[in-house]
């Protein structure tokens, strides 16, 4: 058995299970239908700012009714989850360790790792809701507009005259077309995914548009930062990097410019196919 992983933080872990072959591949994008001349999108998606994703609202919702027999944790979780977002650590189970011993405890002898995982998933969905509000509340100042989950949003900025809200977009069809017509795509990675760099990464400057990303740490494996990408540490350095960025068209174009010619160069799904299968003959002469 093979198995590859988009997060290269997976490796040791799927390893120690007794998996022996274990390969990070990491995500791509799909240059055939994320690629610049396609037709431009309505203008009603013209905006100096954009950010593409949920509020997190509903997801956190679920989990709690999925964790209402833990109400050690139900009653927590606010406060673990934040202390995940600011943790190096990439596991919930680690920061509950470490800083929360008392429920680590009671989430440790929990014999159902169904039951593990909901804890885990609760602690994950509000970590990455409380991250994502700071990014977009970055935003604040400027032309800017949100697609996703319109309700969600709504609440969680129900003052925000700034932001424009727009109804989930589609992947295939809208996305391409939609990330060229923002001066800005601002990137919040899901705090499921700690080290690990997500799709958006790939898609934007692949189709033509210009993303400004969390600096994950594994970007550097597969982007050369400050030349094909450019990226903030946290959420409280966006507004300066957006007013700098924003009068810089040149800028913005040079750094999309060279990230899609590396994401040509190596970063298809044409070349991720072309490395699971020089994996699989390598590990089992096939």
């Amino acid at each position: 058995m093979a198995i590859f992983t988009w997060d290269a933080d997976n490796e040791g872990s799927l390893r120690a299970q007794g998996f022996e072959h274990v390969s990070y591949l990491p995500l791509a994008t799909d240059s055939h239908r994320f690629r610049p001349d396609l037709p431009a999108g309505p203008e009603a998606w013209r905006a100096d700012v954009s950010f593409v994703g949920d509020s997190m609202t509903r997801a956190v919702a679920d989990s709690v009714v999925a964790c209402r027999r833990f109400p050690w944790l139900t009653e927590h979780y606010t406060d673990v989850a934040t202390a995940f977002v600011r943790s190096e650590s990439r596991g919930v189970a680690d920061v509950l360790a470490e800083e929360f011993p008392a429920l680590y405890s009671t989430y440790a002898v929990l014999a159902d790792p169904k039951d593990r995982l909901a804890c885990e998933s609760l602690i994950t969905w509000e970590a990455t809701r409380q991250y994502r509000w700071q990014c977009v509340s970055a935003l604040a100042g400027h032309h800017s507009l949100i697609a996703g989950d319109v309700e969600g949003w709504r609440g969680a900025f129900q003052d925000a005259a700034h932001l424009n809200i727009l109804p989930r977009l589609d992947y295939y069809e809208d996305l391409p077309r939609f990330y060229p017509l923002s001066r800005i795509n601002l990137n919040c990675t899901s705090k499921q995914m700690k080290g690990a760099v997500n799709q958006r990464v790939f898609d934007v400057p692949a189709c033509g548009g210009f993303v400004l990303t969390d600096n994950q740490p594994q970007l550097a494996r597969l982007f050369e930062l400050e030349r094909e990408v450019l990226t903030y540490a946290e959420p409280a350095e966006i507004p300066e990097r957006l007013a700098s960025l924003l009068g810089d068209g040149a800028l913005r174009r040079k750094i999309s410019a060279a990230a899609r010619r590396r994401i040509g160069a190596e970063h298809t799904y044409e070349h991720r196919i072309a490395e699971l299968c020089r994996v699989m003959r390598a590990s089992f002469g096939c």
